[in-house]
């Protein structure tokens, strides 16, 4: 149709080549926005800083990437001054709303791939657990194992916003993801032990054996172990209270930048005092050895800030006691 316009002169073939020239010239930006985005995307890099504008050392790693491509590229440089800040309205593919819908693109493209190698492998295992996010927002996530290419492999599918941890729930969100899948070649299933997720009868886990029975449970090991190191050590009421001193030793050096800066000074460049964890076992361990690398510096910072004349007598109290409980340890 373009053809036969053209040949007939008519006005309709200029608005054609019009068009024409500003898809290819749009296309081009596309390419390097994507690329960019993919750049980020792939390193977890955040993508906009306080503002949005073109030239200003806040507007974040988007823009800051296109800025610093365009000094090598003349057409992005152009693109840049002539659509930079173009306000409400304008279209210029470099605006927060184009790149999400850049990623939510991607994101399918990806969900495709991974459902793809899936529906080849034929068997799969599901993985899930919701955490909060930034934003206080409670993220289901979604992993699929599966064999690719004669290798286990992991895949993770998507981050659903949920309102309910509730196994009614959560079994719902689960059934629509895996839509795509058939959930009768499911072989495993591996959650936290929390009821509503392990529970025998009413749990995740029984709903979606239930519908298929060879959706075999297995509890996630790394959380199973950590509820073990938990319990032992609520277990026994020395090392309840040790934890609890460590965690009293932590809180009053961090409560103070002044304590703090003492604190480093007598450290040096060995390992820095670190706060324990309640759901990571690792990171208490990592706590117990940077105290007992800097016993003698934690003892003797206590002591110089508890005949501080300087410091108020609460801090003073507070820092006498601590060095009284720490020096009653016998560190090993």
């Amino acid at each position: 149709m373009s053809q036969r316009l053209c040949i007939a002169q008519r006005i309709d073939c200029s608005l054609i080549n019009q068009y024409d020239e500003e898809a290819n010239y749009f296309t081009s930006v596309s390419k390097r926005v994507v690329e960019v985005v993919k750049f980020l995307a792939i390193r977890g890099l955040p993508f906009y800083g306080k503002n949005e504008t073109i030239g200003s050392r806040y507007n974040g790693n988007f823009l800051g990437c296109l800025e610093l491509i365009s000094q090598f590229d003349p057409f992005l440089s152009s693109h840049l001054q002539k659509y930079g800040n173009p306000g409400k309205g304008n279209v210029n593919y470099l605006s927060s709303t184009t790149v999400d819908e850049f990623i939510n693109l991607i994101a399918e493209k990806f969900t495709e791939k991974i459902i793809e190698e899936v529906t080849l492998a034929k068997y799969f295992s599901l993985i899930m657990d919701s955490t909060l996010d930034i934003c206080h927002l409670d993220q289901l996530c979604f992993v699929l194992r599966y064999v690719h290419k004669a290798q286990p492999v992991e895949r993770f599918l998507k981050c659903i916003p949920i309102t309910s941890r509730k196994s009614e729930t959560l079994s719902e969100v689960a059934l629509q993801t895996l839509s795509e899948l058939n959930l009768a070649n499911c072989r495993g299933q591996s959650y936290d032990n929390a009821s509503n997720m392990a529970g025998r009868y009413s749990g995740l886990q029984a709903r979606l054996k239930s519908l298929d029975p060879l959706a075999d449970f297995l509890p996630c090991a790394a959380y199973s172990l950590n509820l073990v190191g938990v319990n032992d050590v609520e277990s026994c009421s020395f090392t309840l209270q040790f934890f609890c001193l460590m965690q009293q030793v932590y809180n009053f050096f961090s409560a103070s930048t002044y304590r703090w800066q003492c604190l480093s000074k007598n450290i040096g460049k060995s390992f820095t005092l670190k706060s324990c964890s309640s759901t990571r076992w690792c990171a208490d361990a990592q706590a117990v050895k940077s105290l007992r690398m800097n016993y003698s510096s934690v003892l003797l910072t206590l002591d110089s800030i508890s005949k501080d004349d300087e410091q108020n007598a609460s801090t003073k109290l507070e820092a006498s006691s601590l060095h009284k409980s720490l020096k009653n340890l016998k560190p090993y």
